[in-house]
C-alpha cells in the first residue's frame, strides 16, 4: 500500500475512483478487477487452429456435399 500511495499518479487516480481513505487491499483488488474486466485480446494461434481444425480432416466429398448443404460455412 505505501509503494502505491508514493505514485503521484497512481493516488490521483485512486482518489478520483475511491475518494478519502482509497488505498486498501478492497480497493486495489477493485482497480485489478476492473482492468482484468478492459482487457480485449486478440483471437490466440490456438483460436485460429480450432476454426481450422473442424475442416482440415474433411475429405473431397466432405466439402462438396459441405458446399452443396452448408455454403455459409464451405465459405468459411
Amino acid at each position: 500500500m505505501a509503494a502505491l500511495r508514493a505514485i503521484p499518479s497512481c493516488f490521483i487516480q485512486f482518489e478520483a475512483a475511491f475518494g478519502p481513505n482509497f488505498v486498501t487491499t478492497d480497493n486495489v483488488g477493485r482497480a485489478i478487477a476492473t482492468f482484468e474486466r478492459a482487457i480485449v485480446t486478440e483471437p490466440s494461434p490456438y483460436d485460429f487452429y480450432k476454426a481450422f481444425k473442424r475442416f482440415a480432416d474433411l475429405d473431397d466429398d466432405d466439402l462438396a456435399d459441405l458446399k452443396e448443404d452448408a455454403p455459409e460455412i464451405y465459405a468459411e
